[in-house]
């Protein structure tokens, strides 16, 4: 397939919406959007961060689970330039404090709550004046870069702005200033690792980089224009944003959102939108499998994909669910969620029992774990990565 000429990802969503203008970019719940009305959703959070006095450079801050809004905040975000900084979902208040500190970002976008976590009392506790003072009344000592926060859905701190009436009556900037604008070796967004060992560390992903490497990882997969790919892991991560959302978007692909995962209703939304290629990890695979609503006939549909594991984790994904182009993968955070990846085509036996060569523009090497020197075929050392 020919790779997308953009080198920025707002350049990227209106170069898919004038050849694609009219096709499903995202399926979120019962909301359909293409990819021309993305970009005029994009276009508004655009229109609204710059009002707002957000410039190139900048950085936003995302506590959103996996909905149409998200995408609305990176892709307007990248048309002006400004560093979007997704937040993991499931941050507790110590962890959100953290976070806040670190990213120093002018805005935060954030939920009322996502399941059991309550992120507007987490958030009051860490900013009382949320709680009693109104919109741009409030400053916070300890973050003192954070301006507004942006509430989406339901609204319980009289500080915060409802999502809707901040992006409402705002279009995309017509034209913005020389030195205005994102250009492709800026950093698109910043994603934090798991935090493991440690605190979570910021991981910066550029322009130019997550379209070409997610365009290399869609070809690997065999993805077309039409596909409808499930993600049900979040875009918070690697997995998600750099690798799932630049490997749809550069085909043209439809992104499936999963709010967070379950089972049953990943299956739902498999028959239901009859997707054909997912993303998923082991751990999912097997939840699926042992779901009491599964049923083969149900996943049909499926055919491509990306999973890890065992030769045994991705046979099962080929053949137990159905995906039999599954492709097995190799990557973390500071690769754009992969650097090798088998091809779609290969004989199953050899895409399960290897993660692939390396991505285009990709180099690996093994090393000696104490010297740094390379080593001989067949012995095991440390991997080195260079590229994206």
């Amino acid at each position: 397939m020919r790779a997308p000429f953009s080198r920025t990802l707002g350049d990227l969503l209106g170069e898919q919406a004038e050849r694609h203008r009219d096709r499903l970019a995202v399926i979120s719940g019962d909301e359909q959007v293409t990819y021309g009305q993305l970009l005029a959703r994009a276009g508004q959070v655009a229109g609204a961060l710059h009002a707002a006095g957000l410039r190139r450079g900048e950085r936003i801050a995302l506590l959103v689970d996996n909905r149409v809004e998200w995408l609305e905040i990176v892709f307007g975000a990248a048309l002006l330039g400004v560093t979007a900084v997704p937040l993991s979902t499931w941050s507790r208040q110590r962890e959100i404090d953290f976070l806040l500190r670190d990213t120093r970002a002018r805005l935060l976008f954030t939920m009322h709550r996502l399941g059991e976590q309550d992120y507007a009392a987490d958030l009051a506790a860490l900013i009382p004046a949320l709680g009693s003072a109104p919109p741009g009344a409030w400053r916070s000592d300890a973050y003192p870069e954070l301006e507004a926060v942006v509430m989406i859905g339901g609204n319980t701190l009289s500080g915060t702005l409802p999502y809707t009436g901040f992006v409402a009556h705002h279009a995309a900037p017509a034209a913005l200033p020389p030195g205005e604008g994102a250009r492709p070796h800026d950093t698109a967004a910043v994603l934090y690792t798991s935090g493991s060992t440690a605190y979570p560390k910021a991981v910066p992903q550029i322009h130019a980089d997550m379209i070409e490497n997610g365009f290399n990882i869609g070809e690997r997969q065999g993805l077309e224009p039409g596909d409808r790919v499930l993600l049900s892991p979040p875009l918070f991560w690697s997995y998600g944003l750099a690798n799932a959302l630049c490997a749809s978007f550069t085909h043209g692909a439809t992104l499936v959102l999963q709010s967070r995962f379950d089972a049953g209703e990943a299956l739902d939304l498999i028959e239901r939108y009859a997707c054909t290629a997912l993303y998923t990890l082991p751990g999912m695979t097997s939840a699926m499998l042992a779901h009491p609503a599964f049923d083969r006939a149900r996943t049909t549909s499926l055919r491509k994909g990306l999973t890890i594991g065992s030769p045994q984790d991705v046979m099962t994904v080929a053949e137990a669910l159905g995906a039999s182009h599954i492709c097995n993968i190799y990557g973390q955070t500071e690769t754009y969620g992969n650097c090798a990846v088998t091809w779609h085509h290969w004989p199953l036996e050899r895409r399960a029992r290897v993660q692939g060569p390396p991505l285009p523009g990709v180099s690996v090497r093994i090393v000696h774990p104490e010297h740094g020197t390379p080593m001989a075929p067949g012995e095991v050392g440390l991997m080195e990565v260079r590229g994206y």
